[in-house]
């Protein structure tokens, strides 16, 4: 027997052992970058399912001094799974003197009885230059029997387009939606879900630097200690901006469900929790924030010092803006009004519905006065408790505070026909707070409408309660405690509606409304005003006044009246409302009411105006005439008082000239300058045809 042979038994066996242990050891792990046996740029067409590794996917840019791309980076075309009973990462990415860059078009899933990341990054390790970037198409879920972090960020990009879930199944170990420290730019598409027994946190931000988070869905963390968001920066060291922006598209919700007292103290529920001794900190959050605890130990924003009393103590300037509304089992807001330089602007654009109290406010000996800053609270309504409160401290009813409140008021505008204002007492506009018109408690608010001549306000209310109105006829509401002001209108169109019945016999009479009567050259002329949509306060009174031609008055408003009236007959009137404690109502009023004009005797039905005189422009009317108890009448609708002058105009077949005294002519007519013009022509024409003749 030949001696190789003698070989090929042996070398059988090899090869089976061999086979089998790469078998045991199964699929290897992706790697990138610059070590012995490494690529520093690595694409895999298949799923990476791996155990009993560290890492699933792992690179690392840090490349000799002579490499000139210092780049790594590993592209996964499937799906990323990593199992095993140790420490473990999905996908790590270390950027040192170079980027590395992880791309996953598919889901990472990486489940562990120890500590599970999901994504981990690192850029800048040990202080170097490398940025650290992960992207994957798909969801990440992290889940173990220890500790679980959905997204783990050092410095890092991440950008997930699906959900982020961290899942713990064992008491005493935490886990983390994300968890982002010093500079980070982290995007997840859709939810980020938390859940553990114990800690619970969505999203936990710490920044010294610049760090954006932008969350497409909701946040939701479950735990016996729970946050829905963690957000805290401290200052800089190396006078650099320390900045934290969290953008969040389908509201937070944090949820202790522990029903055993005993831990009260220990299972606290809180949506979102702040601490800003940085330069800026803003949470903007579209949808609601709800903090629940069967226990009632929840709160919807709270600083995160709060109960601290030593602090510490936020020293920058917090924005939290919440586009829906703060719902809680214990208290919707808790907050620090002291602390130096404390600058806290909170925005609940709905409602603050809390069990125990809409706003809790914490004052503590160790805090200094806050002179330097300010905090604030915006929201369109607090649900008051049962002891009718919407603020309080740890001692009672914060009186001082809830005065202090910007409450937002809504108001619904007409689809057409003009706007509504809103304005304070004394008639200015009010306050804004993030694009809304504000008031506190207490305030006086007053309806101004800015309607088209056509449109009146039938009725407007605040929510279903009907709206009062003052003494000058303009609707009103006082802010109540807890705010909720929704005002809306019934409008009605008044062109074509149907003539009110008058029955000018019967002064005084609810269907006549008010009736004046004047002397006009020996003739009693009445002025009726009729209010059917009742836009007049009780008890307003009518003063009418003729204004004799020739007077400085009469000579003044003539004056005023623009050119554009032929006139044949003309009267002015002061009429003035008074309301009933005597006191002229001025300007316009919150509607239309309808004035009656009596015909004077002679005038021609056919061309009579009415025109409200202001500085050469007057306001003219669509005027109608009726007839009440054989007494003709000029009609029309109007919302203001001041002078008015009935004018009969001037027609071509009226052929007279103007006349005198209550009568004036402002125009004279184009007719008669041609006539002049040609008369003056004719006699030129026949002086020059006389001196020809005599030559």
């Amino acid at each position: 027997m030949k001696a190789w042979k003698l070989l090929i038994a042996p070398l059988a066996l090899l090869l089976v052992v061999c086979l089998q242990i790469n078998a045991l050891a199964g699929p290897q792990p992706v790697t990138a970058g610059f070590g012995s046996g490494q690529n520093p740029h690595v694409t895999v067409n298949e799923d990476v399912d791996v155990a009993g590794a560290t890492n699933a996917v792992y690179v690392q840019a840090y490349a000799p001094a002579e490499v000139q791309d210092k780049s790594a980076s590993a592209k996964i075309n499937g799906n990323v799974t990593i199992v095993n009973t140790n420490p473990i990462s999905g996908v790590y990415a270390e950027g040192r003197n170079g980027d590395a860059t992880v791309e996953v078009t598919g889901n990472v899933n990486a489940k562990s009885n120890d500590t599970t990341i999901g994504i981990e990054t690192w850029g800048h390790a040990y202080d170097d230059v490398g940025k650290a970037i992960v992207k994957v198409k798909g969801n990440v879920v992290a889940e173990s029997m220890g500790y679980a972090t959905g997204i783990d960020s050092y410095y890092g990009t991440v950008d997930v387009k699906g959900n982020v879930t961290a899942k713990n199944k064992s008491a005493g170990y935490s886990s983390c939606g994300i968890s982002a420290y010093y500079d980070d730019s982290i995007k997840v598409g859709g939810d980020v879900t938390a859940e553990s027994p114990s800690y619970t946190t969505g999203v936990d931000a710490w920044t010294d630097r610049i760090t954006t988070i932008n969350v497409a869905g909701g946040v939701f963390a479950t735990g016996k200690d729970t946050a829905g968001l963690y957000l805290e920066t401290v200052e800089n060291v190396d006078n650099q901006n320390s900045e934290l922006y969290v953008t969040v598209g389908k509201g937070v919700t944090a949820t202790s469900p522990s029903t055993n007292e005993e831990d009260y103290n220990q299972s606290p529920s809180r949506a979102i929790m702040f601490c800003n001794q940085g330069d800026l900190l803003k949470a903007d959050i579209t949808g609601d924030v709800v903090a629940k605890s069967k226990l009632g130990n929840a709160v919807g924003i709270i600083t995160a010092h709060n109960g601290e009393l030593e602090g510490p103590f936020s020293t920058g300037t917090s924005q939290i803006l919440v586009h829906g509304n703060v719902i809680s089992d214990g208290a919707g807001v808790a907050l620090d009004t002291l602390g130096e330089n404390t600058n806290v602007d909170i925005l609940v654009e709905e409602e603050i519905k809390a069990e125990k109290i809409g706003v809790f406010v914490r004052e503590s000996e160790y805090a200094e006065p806050n002179a330097n800053g300010q905090t604030k609270l915006t929201v369109w309504k607090i649900q008051k408790n049962k002891d009718g409160n919407v603020a309080e401290t740890i001692s009672g009813a914060a009186k001082d505070f809830e005065k202090e409140i910007n409450y937002i008021i809504k108001v619904d505008q007409p689809s057409a026909g003009g706007t509504i204002s809103i304005v304070g007492d004394n008639g200015a506009a009010l306050r804004t707070e993030h694009g809304f018109a504000v008031a506190n408690e207490g305030d006086k608010l007053i309806v101004k409408p800015n309607l088209d001549a056509n449109t009146v306000i039938a009725a407007a209310y605040n929510g279903t309660q009907a709206l009062a109105k003052d003494s000058d006829g303009n609707y009103f509401l006082t802010v109540p405690k807890g705010g909720g002001v929704d005002l809306h209108f019934e409008f009605k169109n008044i062109r074509n509606q149907d003539e009110p019945k008058v029955s000018p016999a019967k002064k005084a009479d609810s269907e006549i409304g008010l009736e004046k009567g004047v002397s006009v050259n020996g003739q009693k002329l009445k002025i009726i005003l009729q209010d059917p949509y009742k836009v007049l306060p009780e008890g307003v009174q009518l003063k009418v006044r003729y204004i004799e031609p020739g007077t400085a008055r009469y000579n003044e408003l003539l004056a005023q009246l623009d050119d554009t009236h032929k006139v044949e007959n003309l009267m002015f009137f002061e009429i003035e409302l008074y309301n009933a404690k005597g006191e002229k109502i001025s300007g316009e009023i919150a509607g239309k009411v309808r004035l009656l004009m009596q015909i004077p005797d002679g005038w021609d039905k056919k061309d009579l105006e009415a025109v409200l005189v202001m500085s050469h422009a007057d306001i003219e009317f669509e005027e109608s005439v009726v007839t009440v108890d054989g007494v003709d009448y000029l009609a029309f609708w109007t919302n203001h008082f001041s002078p008015y002058g009935i004018i009969d105009t001037m027609s071509d077949a009226d052929g007279k000239s103007p006349a005198t005294g209550d009568q004036s002519f402002k125009r004279i007519s184009l007719f008669s300058i041609v006539s002049i013009f040609l008369a003056f022509f004719a006699f030129v024409v026949f002086k020059r045809k006389e001196e020809n003749d005599i030559a």
